[in-house]
Parts: structure tokens; C-alpha cells; sequence
């Protein structure tokens, strides 16, 4: 289980309302280095979200202020997984998403997904 699944609370009803439908694409994409010496490793995850709006993007912004310490906190600080941890909000071309990146020297892509 990962860290975000394990710390999101149940309680829907302190959670802003944004519909189910509105999170259009999760997208992942492996990329291979082809420099056998390179020990650095980077994963990032990004959830597309919508059409960019006043609304969206400020419940985003506030997202972005709830997660991106205990993220950093528990994952650079506590397990010491990357040497950069970061999080958040991106418009892209007029298209909201948000963003976790993670780039280590002493995990695998397969250990920071986990």
C-alpha cells in the first residue's frame, strides 16, 4: 500500500467535491537510461484532472498545500527514499493534473512505485 493510500482519509465529507469522472488519465510512462554508469532513477506520477477553471485549480492549490509536506516529510526526510520529493499542481496547455516526483540514487523505480 502506499503512503498516500494509507493516509487519505475515509471521511468524504471533509474532502472538497470533485466528481469521479473529472480525473481523465493516470499516466505512467517507463523510460529506459541507456548509460549503464547513471545511478540516478526518477518516477513520476501525474493524474490528469480537467479543462483548467478558477475553481478546479483552487481546489488543486489547496491539495498542493495539504500534501506536498508530510509527502516530502515522509518520504525524503523519514525514509529516505529520494534526494528530491516533490509535488504538484501543473497546467499543461490549459489542462490541470497534479504531480508526485521522486528521483533517488539508492532505490530502484521499482521500490519508489511500491
Amino acid at each position: 500500500t502506499s503512503y498516500l493510500s494509507k493516509n487519505i482519509s475515509n471521511d468524504k465529507s471533509t474532502l472538497p467535491i470533485i466528481k469521479s469522472n473529472t480525473i481523465k488519465n493516470t499516466i505512467k510512462s517507463n523510460k529506459f537510461c541507456l548509460n549503464n554508469k547513471e545511478t540516478n532513477r526518477c518516477i513520476e506520477i501525474y493524474f490528469q484532472i480537467d479543462n483548467y477553471n478558477v475553481y478546479l485549480l483552487t481546489i488543486l492549490d489547496l491539495l498542493d498545500q495539504i500534501i506536498c509536506e508530510p509527502f516530502f516529510d515522509e518520504l525524503r526526510t523519514k525514509q529516505q527514499i529520494g534526494y528530491s520529493v516533490s509535488c504538484g499542481v501543473r497546467d499543461t496547455n490549459g489542462t490541470l493534473g497534479f504531480c508526485f516526483t521522486i528521483v533517488s540514487s539508492s532505490h530502484t523505480t521499482i521500490d519508489i512505485n511500491d
